[in-house]
């Protein structure tokens, strides 16, 4: 086996550019080189060599960031139009049980992914009294009828007969409302105090992932406020950018 070594200057930058399918893309600013270019790792304070990966402990609320941002890429990266929210029927399932859960509710995406081709990203949460219920995004495959009832927009509130076991919610988001709901969504995993079930968020089908490069730029010419990270000494700044501007 042989090994490769390059300069830090040459594999670490200061900005990552995340593209989505619709042109718009987030742009991260850090003070300083952050951003490792893939395949490399650190061996002292002036090389690197490629990487070796290993299981490493996370801290939980940096570990709750990573997903929520990798949740946010996946949701822009993919046209999953139909707001879902999932709950569970007593008298059908343990609703308190997060492994008879999670087992059945993997068989049910994994049967729906290969007969429908379904695409999603679920995100689980706990009802105060601890019952399971899920919120999230797919594509419009799922087989819909009308639930009788409207949301506040006037938009009609669908259910999914396909979920046998409990109760649905199924809302179609207009192309213009699709960045603003996805946002909605993470804070699902914001408000999580640890994974349930083992995982952040689910997500699952033909699902593609958006296009990420590293540069270098000045940190200034970012007009985004700027956020310290506790305990790493990096300030950073990020910014939602469309065809025609960026915005914090």
């Amino acid at each position: 086996m042989c090994d490769f070594i390059k300069e830090k200057q040459d594999v670490l930058h200061n900005t990552k550019i995340v593209s989505y399918p619709d042109g718009s893309s987030r742009i991260v600013v850090a003070s300083c080189p952050i951003f490792c270019e893939p395949g490399w790792e650190k061996i002292n304070k002036k090389e690197t060599r490629p990487r070796v990966k290993k299981e490493q402990p996370g801290d939980t609320t940096r570990a709750r960031r990573r997903a929520k941002a990798r949740l946010r890429d996946l949701a822009r990266a993919n046209n999953l139009s139909v707001f879902v929210t999932f709950t569970l029927d007593e008298t059908k399932i343990n609703r308190y049980d997060v492994e008879e859960i999670t087992k059945k509710l993997n068989i049910w995406l994994d049967n729906r992914v290969r007969r429908k081709g379904l695409c999603y990203v679920l995100v689980p949460e706990l009802h105060k009294d601890g019952a399971v219920h899920l919120h999230g995004l797919c594509n419009d495959v799922l087989e819909r009828v009308d639930g009788g009832h409207k949301t506040r927009q006037g938009r009609p509130v669908y259910n999914l007969p396909d979920w046998t076991y409990g109760f649905t919610t199924a809302v179609c988001i207009p192309p213009e409302e699709y960045a603003r709901t996805v946002s909605y969504i993470t804070k699902y995993v914001t408000k999580s105090v640890d994974k349930v079930g083992g995982r952040w968020f689910y997500s699952g089908g033909a699902l593609v992932q958006p296009e990420v490069s590293l540069s270098d730029m000045d940190f200034d010419d970012l007009d985004a406020r700027a956020l310290p990270i506790p305990n790493a000494g990096v300030v950073i700044k990020c910014a939602e950018c469309n065809t025609n501007k960026c915005s914090m």
